[in-house]
């Protein structure tokens, strides 16, 4: 078992490493022309990340000035959808905001934090709570 299971790894691996090289230099080219559009201040603000438990005027502003990048915690997915209606429509390079919600231990029940659930060795425990994690946070419309 654990011989297929290092040949599966490893398979993943060489197919990952064999890309087109054609669609890398698009990407690239794409990503460059981006970078040397975007100001200092632009760059800076693509690093910085906010907690939209306190969506505000302020952090739309923030926003449309392209001083953030990516944001957790927002709860309410009409906020998710116009704070990412925003940074699409209304910053000057329409660069689209990572979102997410920290979900890592649990959403509405709470489970031990992962270094724990991997000390019980029970790979059953570690996926249900998992999964029930994830059917909590998607009721919800966090992916």
């Amino acid at each position: 078992m654990k011989i297929v299971f290092c040949l599966l790894v490893l398979s993943a691996i060489m197919l990952s490493s064999c890309s087109d090289s054609g669609a890398d230099d698009e990407i690239n080219h794409k990503v460059d022309a981006l970078l040397s559009q975007m100001t200092l201040k632009e760059k800076i603000g693509q690093m910085n990340q906010l907690d939209g438990r306190r969506v505000n005027e302020a952090l739309f502003e923030a926003v449309r000035k392209g001083d953030i990048g990516s944001i957790l915690n927002i709860e309410e997915p009409e906020l998710v959808n116009e704070v990412q209606k925003i940074a699409m429509e209304e910053s000057r390079l329409g660069i689209p905001l990572l979102i997410a919600r920290d979900v890592i231990h649990g959403y509405k029940t709470i489970f031990p934090i992962p270094l724990g659930q991997a000390a019980s060795f029970n790979p059953s425990i570690v996926e249900g709570g998992a999964r029930i994690a994830a059917v909590e946070a998607s009721r919800e419309g966090i992916c």
